[in-house]
């Protein structure tokens, strides 16, 4: 019987799934190089020197790394090369984290802002199902339900006869 097809398919397999682990654990590090060829070429070498390369994201830099490169970025705003607003945002994200950070803080805020919206829609409050109807579809049931209870915790709303109410004490 011949398992040469066999072989040849398995390898070719086993090659793509090398190539996308590797590729997957370059870009987890914060570089936009493509290694999915040098995965599939060379495999279990390619991903153990994708693992050894340094990380280039900001959560695994140092302090004085961090530091270093405000200063760079301020020396770019003095020099005109960028904007001031561009300096502070940037600082801004070498301090506080990464863009998928305040990605997800600036989603949560426009939930807590639809949610609020809908709310206010109805004069004496909304039934749980209309928010969970009228929040646009990018938003899970999970994500909803956690601003819901985020909300009533930070006393931003009350849950009073089966309605959502906005807190009056809350301007």
């Amino acid at each position: 019987m011949n398992y040469w097809p066999i072989i040849i398919i398995s390898a070719i397999i086993w090659a793509i799934i090398w190539g996308i682990a590797t590729n997957k654990v370059i870009q987890n590090k914060g570089y936009e190089e493509n290694w999915f060829l040098w995965g599939f070429l060379f495999s279990f070498i390619a991903f153990i020197v994708a693992c050894t390369k340094p990380s280039k994201t900001i959560d695994y830099m140092s302090e004085a790394d961090r530091v270093d490169l405000i200063k760079k970025y301020k020396d770019l705003m003095d020099s005109g090369a960028i904007s001031e607003e561009d300096y502070l945002e940037k600082k801004e994200e070498i301090i506080h984290g990464d863009k998928q950070n305040n990605n997800l803080e600036k989603s949560n805020r426009l939930l807590r802002q639809t949610i609020f919206e809908i709310i206010k829609s109805g004069k004496d409050g909304v039934f749980e199902h209309k928010i969970y109807t009228d929040v646009p579809k990018q938003y899970n049931y999970e994500e909803i339900e956690i601003e819901l209870e985020n909300m009533i915790e930070n006393r931003e709303i009350d849950y009073v006869d089966g309605r959502f109410v906005i807190n009056p004490n809350i301007k």
